[in-house]
């Protein structure tokens, strides 16, 4: 969809490489929010399998205010949870082009929202990659026993 809109505007149009960014920002952007949520969620899924509420609603109010979706955040809480679920997630993920995917759409959102550094992804890059950063997802839940 934004690359048919982006296609509609001229080569020649000084604006085109302004308006591209900023649909690449608000798609980071709104990307990352939503595996944000998502990786909460699962996580809440699993801790409820626990059966006790009192522990479901510590681990929900905690894992909501301080969750930032990079891996290393991923693995700490999979290691508190079990080791096996880390071992397990990071021997799926690790060197694949899966996590390289990941890695940069959470560093590029890092960029955007922070203005820290210089931003390093294209639309296209984006568009390509995002299909293999879902697999990241996948491979919590099945980490986590969930799919």
């Amino acid at each position: 969809m934004c690359r048919k809109h982006l296609d509609k505007i001229p080569d020649s149009d000084l604006t085109k490489p302004e308006v591209e960014s900023r649909l690449l920002a608000g798609l980071v952007l709104l990307i990352v929010s939503e595996y944000e949520v998502l990786i909460a969620d699962l996580f809440k899924q699993r801790v409820a399998k626990c059966g006790d509420p009192h522990v479901c609603n510590y681990f929900g109010k905690s894992i909501g205010r301080r969750f930032w979706p990079n891996l290393d955040n991923i693995n700490e809480v999979l290691g508190m949870l079990g080791g096996d679920y880390r071992d397990r997630f990071r021997l799926t993920i690790q060197n694949t082009p899966e996590r390289a995917a990941w890695d940069n759409i959470v560093a590029e959102r890092h960029a955007v929202a922070h203005k820290s550094g210089p931003r390093q992804m294209t639309l296209g890059e984006l568009i390509s990659t995002f299909p293999g950063s879902w697999k990241v997802i996948e491979a919590l839940q099945q980490a986590l026993g969930l799919s």
